[in-house]
């Protein structure tokens, strides 16, 4: 598992290189990109087993749906962190500052737990399937 892991992570990077969302890649340390990559596994693991599909991650579109999940829950990450709310402000002497995720704003981006391009990459085989049907 961890060598998959990690041929994951070096794949990751090559994907990252030329996109638009490089910049959030890069800025992660190794255990944030470790971290991402292993719950986008188990993400696309999920949506596949709910398919009875198998997770081949020689499949070139399984491998390109879990980097799409991995930077999707990092800039998930990102957007909570920024939308944070001053909760409490104590100013006796040093003063001290309280921060809280507003819960309405939480709850919108826990919503899209899943990325459209994830599932749209894990949909993919079955709509040529369906073409080739139509034809």
């Amino acid at each position: 598992m961890e060598e998959t892991i990690m041929n994951l992570l070096e794949e990751a990077e090559g994907y990252f290189a030329n996109d638009l969302r490089e910049s959030y890649w890069k800025n992660l340390t190794d255990n944030e990109k470790n971290g991402a990559i292993k719950i986008a596994l188990l993400d696309v693991k999920s949506i596949l087993n709910i398919c009875n599909r198998e997770c081949d991650l020689e499949d070139k579109l399984v491998r390109a749906a879990v980097f799409e999940q991995a930077i999707h829950l990092v800039i998930q990450r990102i957007l909570l962190e920024q939308e944070k709310e001053l909760t409490r402000c104590d100013i006796d002497g040093v003063g001290s500052e309280s921060y809280a995720i507003n819960d309405s704003k939480k709850e919108y981006y826990l919503k899209e737990r899943v990325s459209n391009r994830t599932v749209s990459l894990l949909a993919m085989p079955d709509v040529r399937k369906m073409i080739k049907i139509i034809r």
